[in-house]
């Protein structure tokens, strides 16, 4: 199979993928454009570059300061 180039190309890679010609899916053009946007949405926030965003808890110190870093293996998931 060839790579998908385009959006519309992508649309009917998927409407095949649900049985399109052979079965009749019933949805509006704009429906198939609102679930391709879905889907992109959802890749770049959680699986960009195989990873999620967290965020890490570490109170400044002037050492911290004095050095120009924060040294973060000493830093505190505040999720666990």
């Amino acid at each position: 199979m060839a790579k998908i180039q385009s959006r519309v190309e992508f649309a009917d890679y998927c409407l095949r993928r649900l049985g399109a010609p052979v079965i009749d899916i019933n949805v509006d053009p704009e429906q198939v454009e609102d679930r391709i946007d879905d889907a992109i949405q959802y890749i770049s926030d959680y699986h960009y570059d195989g990873s999620q965003n967290f965020y890490l808890i570490h109170k400044v110190t002037q050492d911290d300061i004095n050095n120009k870093f924060i040294d973060t293996s000493t830093a505190v998931d505040p999720q666990g």
